[in-house]
């Protein structure tokens, strides 16, 4: 029995999309408008040509002429699934827009699930996964003390440290009686108007002159 498929013409299609065939079964591809392939591949990577499978190679129908549509045969010799689609990439991936088919499709590997694939890995990522950046205003929550998260742009730059963050700070009063001291408390933790510049006691309150 032969089973005659059309490849292209009408779009970027297989029709039928899929044929039911026995061991010793033809199927014959007819090449419509404009250049396509029948080119094997696994039911897991649909668009990627199996190694040891068939290729008819480009046959362009430019005038999409059926007296004279070249063709491509091929003889089944299993009842397993065989998967099979287009390579053409010009001027976009007909695998990736789903110009894919099978012979012996099964309700656990379907041609359904097979063309969703060929889809997704070869329509917009060419074999990957895009990853899309975040949306605008997106908001990062940043470890920064005291203050409410960052609001960041789509390109997520995240803002400055805020004073609240702990910055150390040294003090040497350069004498023999005099102490050495380190403050691990950011400036915002003061009172207003204490701590810069000023030296000793509780948070650096004691003014000037002491150690000046």
């Amino acid at each position: 029995m032969t089973h005659t498929v059309i490849v292209g013409g009408a779009g970027l299609a297989f029709n039928p999309t899929e044929v039911t065939a026995a061991i010793g079964d033809k199927v014959k591809f007819i090449m419509m408008a404009k250049n396509h392939t029948v080119t094997q591949s696994s039911f897991a990577k649909p668009c990627v040509k199996l190694a040891t499978g068939m290729d008819s190679g480009f046959l362009p129908n430019s005038g999409n002429d059926t007296a004279t549509a070249p063709t491509f045969e091929v003889t089944v010799d299993t009842t397993d699934a065989t998967w099979w689609y287009c390579k053409q990439k010009a001027p976009k991936p007909h695998c990736g827009s789903g110009m894919v088919f099978a012979i012996n499709p099964t309700a656990a590997k379907s041609f359904s699930t097979f063309q969703m694939m060929a889809i997704a890995q070869n329509g917009t990522a060419a074999g990957g996964s895009a990853v899309a950046p975040p949306a605008a205003g997106a908001t990062l929550s940043v470890d920064n003390g005291a203050a409410p998260p960052v609001a960041t742009s789509a390109a997520l730059a995240i803002a400055p440290p805020a004073a609240t963050m702990i910055a150390p700070g040294w003090n040497n009063q350069g004498n023999p009686g005099a102490c050495s001291c380190a403050c691990f408390c950011g400036q915002a933790a003061f009172p207003q108007g204490d701590g810069i510049g000023s030296f000793g006691g509780l948070s650096g309150s004691l003014p000037a002159p002491w150690g000046r």
